[in-house]
């Protein structure tokens, strides 16, 4: 068996995505919201985790329903990425979640991830709400 070849492979996968996300954002522009075009159209990929991660600790854990549910990461993730697209007004945009299962990365990196903490079970509880909302608003994922 040939050895792996980390870099070899993800560029490769790089490759395979960019062409397939230039393709599937061209066929859906982000239909629910105002599309302004400029003189060369960007397309964003965003990382839908981290904008979660980074909203569920920028903002108090207070931040929740009536009935207790925690919306600190739903509203900090909400406005960033309508804030995004309200001031850069992109061609498309898709946004990109962490998979639970193993992936490829973790095959051909040994440490990927590695002494990353838990995801803290609130955030969690948040992710579906985000998604509902990247979804409500015509954004793939």
């Amino acid at each position: 068996m040939e050895p792996l070849d980390p870099g070899r492979e993800v560029q490769s996968i790089q490759i395979e995505i960019v062409e397939q996300l230039a393709g599937f954002v061209k066929a859906s522009p982000c239909s629910s919201l105002p599309v302004y075009r400029s003189i060369v159209d960007e397309i964003y990929l965003l990382d839908g985790s981290s904008l979660a991660y980074r909203a569920f600790f920028a903002l108090p854990q207070e931040m929740q329903t009536a009935s207790g549910q925690m919306t600190n990461a739903v509203f900090g993730f909400t406005s960033m990425l309508l804030n995004l697209l309200k001031e850069r007004h992109p061609a498309g945009a898709v946004v990109a979640f962490d998979r639970p299962e193993p992936t490829f990365r973790d095959r051909i990196l040994a440490d990927y991830k590695a002494g990353r903490p838990k995801t803290p079970d609130p955030l969690i509880a948040q992710m579906e709400l985000i998604k509902e909302i990247v979804a409500a608003l015509g954004v793939e994922r």
